[in-house]
């Protein structure tokens, strides 16, 4: 948490992402926000796996991000923890999945995913809206 600005997850009703991250590039550290607009159930593991898998890990320390064309790894670290993974929901995996498979074609160009995420989005695909 001391990685975090206030040492806190921050609350913003006015986003519309789910969940949002500010930090500096290299720097280790920054701000996490959500906005409780997430459409998959509201889990402690589901949760978990955003927040620290996703924005803290991904975004904050890998510095993954759309601008350097990969933000999809971010998916791809939440869908590889499987200590969080095999624990959330399927929604929650169709979530990840279905956008994995969007940022891939659009960071990459690349119409397909690996057969890995592939078979796991044949899977859960269907229980994300």
């Amino acid at each position: 948490m001391s990685d975090l600005q206030g040492g806190k997850i921050h609350f913003d009703g006015s986003s519309t992402a789910n969940w949002i991250s500010d930090w500096v590039l290299g720097s280790g550290k920054g701000k996490i926000s959500g906005s409780d607009e997430h459409d998959y159930e509201t889990t402690v593991e589901n949760i978990q796996s955003s927040l620290v898998v996703h924005e803290w890990y991904s975004h904050i320390k890998k510095d993954n991000r759309t601008d350097m064309k990969s933000h999809r790894l971010a998916y791809k670290n939440v869908i590889n923890y499987k200590a969080l993974w095999d624990k959330t929901t399927d929604a929650y995996k169709g979530f990840n999945l279905k956008k994995l498979d969007e940022l891939s074609e659009k960071e990459t160009g690349r119409t397909q995913v690996d057969s890995l995420y592939r078979n796991l989005y044949r899977k859960y695909a269907k229980y994300y809206p």
